[in-house]
């Protein structure tokens, strides 16, 4: 679970608090919510729609990560994430990684460091 920001229309970040949660199959998602006592959270992300999750630092070298998946539409869905820290985004991207390739052990969620979903 970590904080994350997220680049809204126009180009203005919000935060949301991520959560990775494991399982089988269908149960491993990338949740994220405005707050961690939310009853309900803001989006979700199944991992097995998630094709790369790739590092990229801004202009103004803010550490990020970048999630390519697949969507229920033609085009997909591409998230922007920026991180508090190098440590905390390299944290998410191995964590992310390992659940893609389902070597994570079922019922067991990542917890980190602060970032934040564009």
């Amino acid at each position: 679970m970590s904080w994350m920001l997220r680049p809204s229309v126009p180009h203005r970040w919000q935060t949301y608090f991520f959560m990775l949660k494991s399982g089988t199959g269908e149960a491993r998602r990338l949740l994220w919510c405005r707050h961690p006592g939310d009853e309900r959270c803001s989006g979700e992300l199944q991992v097995s729609r998630i094709r790369t999750v790739q590092p990229l630092d801004t202009p103004q070298g803010e550490p990020c990560l970048i999630i390519d998946a697949a969507a229920s539409t033609a085009e997909g869905t591409v998230l922007t994430l920026r991180a508090a820290s190098l440590q905390s985004r390299e944290d998410w991207i191995v964590s992310i990684r390992t659940m893609m390739s389902g070597s994570c052990c079922p019922g067991m969620s990542f917890t980190g460091g602060q970032a934040q979903r564009e």
